[in-house]
């Protein structure tokens, strides 16, 4: 490694963008990753251009900058998004576990005990384990967009009526000029 061209210590850290993966990626995303890896690397955007044949316009190598930046955040957005959803997957497993044990029900550190000598059933904590449950799994439908709010358009005969009539009335203003 020699002291005249520093990028060269960087590029050891940012690698290359593979050019082709059995199909799956497109050349255009291929090309946009590498002119934001050599731009991170310091390059100018005439210098990419020419890099990628991009022609002589610099505005070309930043649209690909751009292009490959909106695809990292997007990508980053996803991974993030199911790593939450793996995350309250396994809280509604671990409380679906919490459910399954036998919860005594104790009072002021007695457990209180039915007609049959059996110690009673906490069915207050059930019910708050099953509260915590249906709450998980409102955030991972929030979460996957299953709870996207929905738009309705409510229209009244009144209104369309009164819109058809005031159509006539402008068509027939155009037809007397």
């Amino acid at each position: 490694m020699s002291d005249a061209d520093p990028t060269l210590e960087v590029d050891r850290f940012l690698l290359s963008f593979p050019r082709s993966s059995a199909g799956v990626t497109h050349k255009g995303t291929a090309r946009d990753a590498e002119a934001a890896r050599l731009k991170a690397l310091g390059w100018s955007l005439e210098d990419i251009c020419e890099r990628l044949s991009l022609g002589d316009d610099p505005r070309r190598a930043a649209a690909a900058i751009k292009r490959a930046m909106a695809t990292a955040v997007r990508f980053a957005h996803d991974e993030f998004r199911q790593m939450d959803y793996t995350g309250l997957d396994e809280l509604e497993y671990r409380l679906w576990k919490l459910l399954d044990q036998k919860h005594i029900l104790v009072n002021q550190g007695r457990i209180i005990h039915g007609e049959t000598g059996e110690p009673l059933n906490d069915n207050r904590f059930v019910l708050e384990v099953m509260d915590r449950i249906m709450r998980v799994k409102e955030q991972k439908a929030k979460l996957m967009g299953y709870m996207a709010p929905t738009r309705a358009e409510v229209v009244s005969i009144d209104s369309v009526e009164s819109e058809i009539k005031r159509l006539e009335i402008e068509l027939n203003r155009g037809l007397e000029n």
